[in-house]
């Protein structure tokens, strides 16, 4: 009856006795795919639709109908069913429905009885679109003239789900911002292909992805996938007088398999955070070296500082050692006059009067004497003050080397640094003696000179004295012997303090060649600490960086994925109804498809009529029986 004609009239009564069996059949067979398929029992009224469907051999829709499977019952006086179909016929009784619209009425007292199934026609789009190429000997060619011919035959089966939706997904990224994605998605469907081939007909049968089944001389080869949107599967086999059964195709609204992905999800978030605070850290490290380099001006400064201050310490000991032997001759001379003097002495009491009229010469000679004198405690004060300046400059090296001991690891590429370090750091031993040495050289460098002043400053009494020498000479001898003695003293004490001054000058001229490089060495040193830091931040922006952002990426994905996977979820759980998914919220449904068969008439050739329902297969005998 077709609804647009439709109006509201009483149920009728029809015949039905002569398709019991046939009935009998459709009802097991309804039955029996909700519990394939999953389907759990519910209280109330509840309805599972089987979209049956006969397909051109291409794909296209040849018939469509639509078995309802009504069961239960609740406290009210009818059931109604949605629906926009364009005919309806109860399949287990005479009982006809109501007809408002689409709304099917139904009598609660049928559902009392048993189990109502009744078949609506409908031409409502299917959720899917199925195209089918045949290829013989690699030409494509028609379904149907298939039938007869031999050769290597190929079938292409696509697939295209035509449920998109048009809703975003909406998810949380890594950084807890809410996101928005309107990438295309579908309603997922499950889709089941199957076709069963006789071996005596067919072989070398391949196709990539199925399951294949040998039962005795025939091969099931089955597929399952679900098209996102589209699925291709291919059959490929050698065939001889070919004939083939029908193509089966079940689409059923099913969850997609999504893989589990909180694991996952959660070691990537670990390691995001620990790649943002590796590259936190490595960009800090980058700012100290850049730091260093900053100070790198100041610290080149002083070292250059140091090597001259260096250099004049060294200027200043030559200086020393190359006057010391003008001094040391004048006292071996002195020495010697003091011999002659005390073997000549018994002569010397007639030459006091001499000695008197020289005493002047004498006097500017010591004179002269306690100015070279003064003249050498300054010298060595002068040397003391710069070798302690050298110490303040060498504790400030020494602190600096022990931090690049400190910042550079006990490694092969960084022997060379640590090596000089290690060699500055060695020094301050010998350096703080050095200092204590010529410490105690200043303190009698400045004895002497402040003896020979007083000297100096006593000649005259030395010349007011020389008259009661003179009353004195027979004790003269004796005393110009004690003269003489403690003059070579002196002269012996000059001497060691003169080799002093040598190995101090050997000292100073082999600390000025091992530091004199140090410039040149810091240099290296701070482009080494520029590579290393223009490492670290490339490093740091195209390694950690990029890494990190691969992997918020990849959490980003997940959370699209699982946001995606909760929204498919949902779709295929609400797709309830085929003829209208609006309203018919109390049901299942599954789709049951069937190409026509493809098979040599022999009608012409054998002479004998072949029966209309002869070579029907079961569900297309079924669909036979729904169109009388």
């Amino acid at each position: 009856m077709n609804k647009r004609n439709m109006k509201r009239k009483k149920i009728k009564r029809k015949k039905f006795f002569t398709k019991i069996i046939t009935i009998t059949i459709i009802m097991t067979l309804i039955t029996l795919i909700p519990s394939v398929i999953g389907f759990t029992s519910e209280t109330g009224v509840q309805k599972n639709e089987t979209v049956y469907v006969i397909l051109n051999h291409n794909g296209k829709v040849k018939d469509e109908r639509i078995v309802n499977r009504v069961w239960g019952t609740d406290e009210n006086s009818e059931w109604v069913d949605y629906g926009d179909y364009l005919d309806i016929s109860n399949m287990v009784s005479a009982d006809e429905p109501e007809v408002e619209e689409d709304r099917i009425i139904w009598p609660m007292d049928i559902l009392k009885i048993g189990d109502l199934y009744y078949q609506g026609i409908t031409d409502k789009n299917l959720p899917v679109e199925v195209k089918i190429r045949y290829y013989l000997n690699g030409k494509e060619i028609e379904g149907e003239e298939l039938a007869g011919k031999s050769g290597d035959i190929k079938i292409d089966i696509k697939v295209r789900n035509k449920l998109k939706q048009d809703d975003v997904i909406s998810y949380t990224d890594y950084s807890n911002t809410q996101k928005e994605s309107d990438n295309e998605y579908y309603t997922p469907l499950l889709v089941q292909v199957s076709l069963t081939v006789d071996l005596d007909i067919f072989s070398d049968v391949s196709a990539e992805g199925a399951s294949k089944v040998v039962t005795g001389s025939k091969m099931n080869i089955g597929f399952g996938a679900y098209p996102y949107p589209g699925e291709e599967f291919i059959i490929e086999m050698k065939g001889e007088n070919i004939e083939l059964e029908p193509i089966n195709i079940i689409v059923i609204p099913q969850n997609l398999p999504f893989q589990d992905t909180g694991d996952t999800k959660e070691g990537l978030i670990e390691m995001a955070d620990g790649l943002e605070d590796i590259g936190d850290n490595a960009y800090k490290v980058a700012d100290g070296l850049d730091e260093i380099l900053n100070e790198a001006g100041d610290l080149t400064d002083g070292i250059e500082q140091f090597v001259d201050t260096i250099a004049e310490i060294n200027n200043g000991v030559y200086e020393i050692n190359k006057n010391s032997g003008s001094i040391g001759n004048g006292m071996k001379e002195l020495i010697s006059g003091l011999d002659t003097l005390r073997s000549e002495s018994s002569t010397l009491a007639g030459g006091i009067n001499e000695i008197k009229t020289n005493t002047d010469t004498m006097g500017s000679a010591i004179s002269g004497l306690a100015g070279g004198a003064s003249d050498l405690s300054a010298n060595i004060t002068l040397l003391h003050s710069g070798i302690a300046a050298f110490q303040t400059g060498h504790t400030d090296l020494s602190a600096l080397a022990e931090a690049i001991l400190a910042a550079y690891p006990d490694i092969p590429e960084n022997a060379q640094i640590r090596n000089l370090a290690l060699g500055v750091i060695s020094e301050k031993s010998a350096v703080d003696g050095f200092v204590s040495a010529t410490g105690m050289i200043d303190t009698g460098a400045s004895d002497l000179s402040a003896g020979l002043s007083g000297l100096s400053g006593n000649f005259l009494l030395y010349s007011s004295g020389v008259g009661k020498i003179a009353s004195g000479t027979s004790a003269l001898p004796e005393g110009v012997g004690k003269l003489t003695d403690g003059m070579r003293s002196l002269y012996n004490g000059w001497k060691e303090y003169i080799d002093g001054i040598s190995e101090l000058n050997e000292g100073t001229n082999e600390f000025y060649n091992k530091t004199v490089n140090f410039p040149e060495d810091i240099n290296k040193l701070l482009d080494g600490i520029e590579k290393i830091r223009d490492a670290v931040k490339e490093l740091t922006e195209k390694g950690i960086i990029k890494i990190e952002d691969g992997v918020i990426e990849g959490i980003d994905n997940i959370e699209y994925s699982e946001a995606l996977e909760k929204k498919l979820d949902e779709l295929a759980g609400n797709y309830n109804s085929f003829i209208d998914n609006d309203k018919n919220l109390d049901s299942e449904v599954q789709f049951i498809m069937q190409t026509e068969e493809i098979k040599i008439d022999l009608s012409s050739t054998s002479g004998e009529p072949v029966k209309a329902d002869e070579n029907l297969t079961f569900f297309q005998k079924i669909l036979s029986w729904f169109k009388k």
